[in-house]
C-alpha cells in the first residue's frame, strides 16, 4: 500500500515553522532568565547606554569677600564619577603677577553630591585677583577681587 503525501504527516513547510517557533520560544526563555538577574540587567543596559564621562565640577558657591584682614574664598566641588579625594589650591596675587598668599586644602569628594568649601587667606596689600586650582585637573577659577 502507498501512502499519499497527505497520509505520510506534515509537510516540509510545516517542519521547518515549528523547528522555527520552538528556537524563538528557546531564544525567549532564555533571554526572559538572563533579563531575571541584576547584575545581567545592568551589563545589558550599560551596554546599549552611552555612559557619560566622569567629569569634576569646581565653581564658586558666592562671591569672594574681603573683610576684617581675610580673604573669604566660598567654592564647591562636585565629582560626577569615582568618590576622590582632591588637591585644591586657592592663590592671590598682586598686580605684577606675584603671589601675596596661598594655601592647598584636601576635599573629600563624593559622588554626584557638592561638597563646600571656605577657604580664607590673609589679605595682603596690593591683592588684586585670586586663582583656584584643582590640582591635576584642568579646570581653574579665576576672580578679580579688586586692589586690598
Amino acid at each position: 500500500m502507498k501512502l499519499t503525501s497527505a497520509e505520510s504527516g506534515p509537510a516540509p513547510g510545516a517542519k521547518r515553522a515549528a523547528a522555527a517557533a520552538g528556537v524563538v520560544v528557546l531564544v525567549a526563555a532564555v533571554a526572559w532568565t538572563l533579563w531575571a538577574i541584576p547584575s545581567t540587567r545592568t551589563v545589558l543596559r550599560q551596554s546599549f547606554t552611552e555612559m557619560p564621562a566622569p567629569y569634576i565640577e569646581l565653581y564658586f558657591t558666592s562671591a569672594p569677600s574681603v573683610a576684617g584682614g581675610l580673604v573669604t574664598v566660598p567654592i564647591s566641588v562636585n565629582d560626577h564619577g569615582a568618590n576622590a579625594v582632591l588637591q585644591i589650591k586657592v592663590q592671590l596675587v598682586n598686580g605684577s603677577g606675584h603671589v601675596t598668599a596661598q594655601t592647598t586644602t584636601s576635599v573629600s569628594a563624593r559622588s554626584n553630591i557638592p561638597v563646600p568649601l571656605l577657604v580664607h587667606l590673609p589679605a595682603r596689600s596690593g591683592t588684586d585677583r585670586m586663582w583656584v586650582y584643582l590640582l591635576d585637573h584642568p579646570q581653574t577659577l579665576h576672580f578679580r577681587i579688586g586692589t586690598v
